[in-house]
């Protein structure tokens, strides 16, 4: 055992020496024991230390000192939950301002005002589309066929076009049975465009309310990266110029009742 400030081992004095100088250093005992258990304790700590991390433990020193910074560990958490704290009190921050949150909670009002327009519009096309194949479906039900099997169709010249677009043999032609209420080439023509026409519409409401109300949502609920006064406007300028125009229109009522309120409150301030 060695005293750092002498430099002097304990056991190489002789015995007067030894305690003519604890008289002078003002050591007892009892000092002398609290020092030799501090000491064997910390012996003890570092041998288990060692034996813990040679058994795969993880009780040992890297545990205890570098346990705090793996992924899912209480300080990772801390960490984050910090990051969250500070995302959040910068929209908040924001919103400390009337004008802002004015700006902000338009904007939500906005988006919500749409989307009801384009799922009411959604629906009503859906609608519509079921009801054109249907006559669609109809019409072909009742048109002549070719031997083959084929529909075939007759314009108001008299010329014959297959559903396919497929060359007519003139000796099929002939035998063609042409049923009284037999639709012409043109009532095809019609419902077919009544069809896509009505499909187009199911994609653009659909489009509509995934790549503009949909990344509308997903911005303003985005509290890591708030937006600021200037992408509020632009984003309000998106939903209304890339809107259909049955929902851009403002004073057009809603035709359904479905409640598609964006689920998103102003933070308290």
């Amino acid at each position: 055992m060695t005293h750092t400030d002498s430099g002097l081992k304990f056991e190489t004095f002789p015995h007067f020496l030894y305690n003519e100088w604890m008289d002078r250093t003002g050591w007892d005992d009892e000092e002398q024991a609290i020092r030799k258990r501090r000491k064997d304790a910390e012996q003890r700590q570092d041998r288990d230390d060692y034996n813990n991390e040679m058994a795969g433990r993880e009780t040992g020193r890297i545990h205890r000192f570098f346990q705090k910074e793996r992924p899912g560990s209480p300080h990772d958490r801390d960490r984050k939950a910090r990051r969250e704290h500070a995302a959040l009190t910068a929209l908040m921050a924001l919103l400390a301002d009337p004008a802002y949150a004015a700006l902000y909670q338009d904007t939500v009002d906005m988006v919500n005002d749409h989307a009801a327009k384009a799922e009411a519009a959604l629906e009503d096309a859906e609608q519509a589309l079921a009801t054109a194949e249907a006559r669609l479906d109809e019409l072909l039900q009742n048109a002549a066929r070719l031997p083959d099997g084929r529909r075939v169709f007759r314009d108001a010249d008299g010329t014959l076009h297959a559903e396919d677009g497929a060359p007519i043999d003139p000796v099929d032609a002939e035998g063609i049975l042409w049923p009284d209420d037999a639709p012409s080439y043109e009532d095809y023509l019609a419902h077919r465009r009544a069809v896509a026409d009505a499909r187009q519409k199911v994609e653009d409401w659909r489009d509509y309310l995934v790549s503009v109300i949909g990344v509308a949502r997903d911005r303003l609920s985005d509290e890591d990266n708030p937006l600021t006064a200037d992408e509020l406007r632009e984003l309000q300028d998106r939903i209304r110029d890339q809107a259909p125009e049955a929902v851009a229109e403002p004073d057009a009522p809603a035709a359904h009742t479905k409640d598609t309120s964006f689920a998103l409150t102003l933070p308290d301030l």
